[in-house]
């Protein structure tokens, strides 16, 4: 679903949405390092094999075990932290040429409107979202769903 953000109300807009899609990384990031961690730790025995080969000493499995799952966790820990800053410093507005007469956004860039098929100069800000919050934040503000573009038939 494609927003259009006008200018005057664009910072404000774009603050409430960072917010929301913060409280939404605090959730996801607890999930993302579980799955993720368990999902390494459960298809790197062959790599834990190695471990104990290499440092076998007199201590017990047990340690060398706990030490293997919790690095894992804290190197997955890490990179997902850092792929969570990088979603969240991306720009979160696009622009695109805009038919302010259909409100419609020329999504493949082919310089027409696809309603009317008016050549498009205007350019506009939009927000491209799917999550529920950040659609119930649009439509506080006033703000619906433009039409498009679509290089993809319709579906039947």
């Amino acid at each position: 679903m494609h927003i259009r953000v006008p200018g005057e109300i664009e910072a404000a807009f774009e603050r409430e949405i960072r917010k929301e899609r913060f409280r939404l990384h605090l959730v996801v990031y607890p999930v993302i390092v579980v799955i993720a961690s368990g999902f390494l730790i459960g298809q790197s025995h062959k790599v834990y094999y190695l471990f104990h080969r290499f440092f076998e000493s007199g201590e017990g499995n047990d340690d060398l075990a706990i030490g293997f799952v919790a690095a894992t966790v804290a190197v997955v820990a890490v990179a997902s932290l850092w792929w969570l800053r990088v979603l969240s410093r991306r720009p979160l507005l696009d622009t695109y040429l805009y038919c302010s007469k259909c409100d419609a956004l020329d999504f493949d860039e082919v310089g027409q409107c696809p309603c009317c098929e008016k050549s498009l100069k205007e350019k506009a800000q939009f927000l491209f979202t799917i999550y529920d919050g950040e659609i119930e934040i649009a439509k506080r503000y006033g703000l619906g769903e433009s039409k498009r573009s679509s290089s993809q038939p319709p579906h039947s």
